[in-house]
């Protein structure tokens, strides 16, 4: 059987004998093509009613280390959610508490919605990240124990 026989047609023959990039992970629930559709301009978005700063730390920082996502999304006075910014980086906690503050800021959000889904690192951190309300910032912790839509609803 020829190589182009077993995988022609399929996803991995279309990346390796068509030579196509294949940004979009298989199974994964929006693709490039859903997101670019949902896009919207900067200058089309309607008002906001809430705006939140969303942190799910990586359990470790270096380069070798996992994202720390962070994310500004707003729900709009349309009732529909949008994402603001991705500030999702490779930060010590630090770092992540200075990001996720610039954008609170930046975005004159409403909260900052950190996830301790880690104990050793948000038990750890905590303190710092408590420290940055001198900086006037309202926060709040989600735990990753609770059902997963209970946590992902801070819009």
């Amino acid at each position: 059987m020829t190589v182009e026989r077993q995988y022609g047609g399929t996803r991995l023959g279309r990346q390796e004998l068509e030579g196509q990039l294949l940004t979009d992970s298989p199974g994964a629930l929006w693709n490039r093509e859903m997101l670019e559709r949902a896009r919207v301009r900067f200058v089309d978005l309607p008002e906001m009613r809430r705006i939140v700063v969303a942190i799910d730390p990586a359990v470790t920082s270096g380069e070798e280390a996992d994202e720390t996502g962070i994310v500004v999304a707003g729900l709009g006075q349309d009732g529909n959610g949008y994402v603001l910014e991705d500030r999702s980086g490779r930060y010590t906690p630090t770092q992540w508490a200075r990001e996720a503050v610039a954008a609170y800021h930046k975005h004159r959000a409403d909260r900052i919605i950190a996830e301790t889904n880690r104990r050793r690192a948000g038990r750890k951190h905590r303190p710092r990240h408590r420290s940055e309300r001198l900086l006037q910032v309202r926060s709040c912790l989600a735990r990753e124990n609770r059902a997963r839509g209970t946590r992902e609803r801070p819009l």
